[in-house]
């Protein structure tokens, strides 16, 4: 499969990686885990945090031997070695060549390092509107980061799934809960209460989005589905 198109690295959801719209295939669970942590980062990383992550339990020799081996069969796997760049320190995919729907929702959350909301005003700038659309579009359902997915064993690599599935969910259900503020106020109920829905499919008891659906339903003159939304 030659490499004339981007790699594309979708986490947030059932992960799949593609390129020329064709599906990729990775069966070991180290090649997989290895891509998708490197695709979950910015920019390089270090070998050390790498032989930390998913050789804790082997000597130093040992660990740095089978991480080279884990590149060379994930730079296989991809079918060219071009999307892996590495040196004695540090190793990184290629941004060039690479999408990561994680980086892409990271940046469009918190690319300019800020709170997205407008202080007590529901209502978005339009820029920040777009973009907080933009990134709650990349989640594929069911909305969980690397959902289904299995990854190596190992205490620290559980560690990191649990804190950056927190992390991303944490802040798709904020991003949710802006945009259907901000639809609310603008009066697109319906689209609101689809935006919401998108949150309580994660967390269907969520007190906060529940509220927040039951008033654009009774705004909206639905009162019958109102009354069948759960007591929070």
């Amino acid at each position: 499969m030659a490499p004339d198109g981007l790699l594309k690295i979708l986490m947030l959801g059932p992960p799949a990686v593609r390129q020329n719209d064709q599906l990729i295939e990775i069966p070991r669970k180290q090649t997989r885990g290895l891509l998708f942590y490197l695709a979950c980062q910015p920019g390089p990383v270090t070998r050390d945090e790498l032989v930390d992550l998913f050789f804790e339990d082997e000597d130093e020799i040992s660990a740095r031997r089978h991480l080279t081996e884990a590149i060379t069969k994930l730079r296989g796997a991809l079918f060219a070695p071009i999307y892996v760049i590495t040196n004695p320190e540090t190793v990184e995919l290629d941004a060039r060549l690479i999408h990561s729907d994680v980086v892409e929702f990271n940046r469009l959350i918190h690319g300019d390092g800020r709170p997205a909301g407008n202080g007590s005003r529901p209502q978005l700038p339009a820029a920040t509107f777009q973009r907080l659309s933009r990134a709650v579009d990349l989640w594929r359902q069911p909305a969980r980061f690397l959902s289904g997915v299995r990854l190596p064993e190992g205490r620290k690599l559980d560690v990191w799934l649990t804190q950056t599935s927190e992390e991303l969910e944490r802040d798709l259900m904020t991003a949710i809960t802006q945009l259907a503020d901000h639809l609310a106020a603008d009066g697109e109920l319906q689209t609101a209460i689809e935006r919401l829905q998108l949150g309580l499919n994660l967390d269907p008891t969520n007190a906060g989005l529940n509220i927040r659906k039951l008033r654009c339903l009774i705004q909206s003159g639905n009162i019958k589905q109102a009354a069948q939304l759960p007591n929070i």
